[in-house]
């Protein structure tokens, strides 16, 4: 159907049809350097023409098209009124990785989305309430260490001085209380000031939440200095006690460390 689209637009003169066909031709194989550099000449020249309105809330820079279409981009920072600016645009349909600077747009317009990156609070509450339904295979979610509920205060217990700890954050309790995102199953959780983080028990809400059972794999990424500390030791040993207690979720759990800088 796009090659039959893409003779329409070259009948009328229109160089997205020749962007469609270099592009169908390098999907099979078949393109060449000049083909190539063709592409990416057409790309600087048409793509602000081609992403319509679009192009007032994603990173020019960011955008990779796929045999004529976008097919990953990135939300730049947007103002709270603006957030919902292009809501209504079908152009999205053909994204299937998203990448927000700040809290940013859903549509459900979002048909082919499979990869969402860098949610944070709002857009990850919007997600749970309004678009359950979304075909997200991946879901990259960015929060700080006071939403998981952990504070720095001490408080005395039965079994001595321990950290006083309070609620998760409203969107990651709407979260856990998801039903829907079908098709979930790589979570990655990107955690701010992660080299605060005192226990891996801050992580224990997981246990209980629907979206765990379909999960194939569960990333922490765990603060800007993880490394230059001694969490990474002192976590994977509570870790390793951890998979030893009956029914822990840690134990059934593909677990990977990673560390930003």
């Amino acid at each position: 159907l796009r090659l039959v689209y893409a003779d329409w637009l070259l009948e009328r003169g229109d160089p997205r049809g020749e962007f469609i066909q270099l592009q169908m031709a390098r999907a099979q194989g078949s393109s060449t350097m000049e083909s190539l550099k063709r592409e990416q000449k057409l790309i600087k020249a048409h793509r602000r023409e081609w992403l319509g309105s679009l192009a007032r809330v994603l990173r020019l820079g960011s955008l990779e098209f796929d045999r004529g279409f976008p097919k990953v981009a990135t939300v730049r920072k947007l103002r709270a009124e603006h957030r919902d600016f292009e809501a209504d645009n079908a152009a999205w349909s053909t994204i299937e990785e998203l990448t927000f600077e700040s809290n940013g747009i859903l549509s459900p317009h979002m048909r082919s989305i499979r990869c969402l990156k860098g949610l944070r609070n709002e857009t990850l509450q919007r997600l749970c309430s309004s678009f359950p339904d979304f075909p997200v295979r991946e879901l990259d979610l960015t929060m700080h260490v006071r939403d998981l509920g952990q504070h720095h205060g001490i408080e005395d217990t039965p079994e001595g001085l321990g950290l006083v700890k309070g609620p998760l954050s409203a969107a990651l309790e709407a979260f856990a209380q998801c039903e829907g995102l079908p098709n979930l199953r790589v979570l990655r959780l990107s955690v701010l000031n992660g080299y605060e983080l005192h226990q891996l028990s801050s992580f224990d809400w997981l246990a209980d939440i629907h979206l765990m059972e379909q999960l194939d794999q569960l990333v922490l990424q765990l603060g800007y200095s993880f490394l230059e500390h001694d969490n990474v030791s002192r976590l994977s040993q509570e870790y390793e006690k951890l998979v030893t207690t009956p029914k822990s979720f840690w134990r059934k759990t593909n677990l990977l460390w990673m560390s930003s800088h």
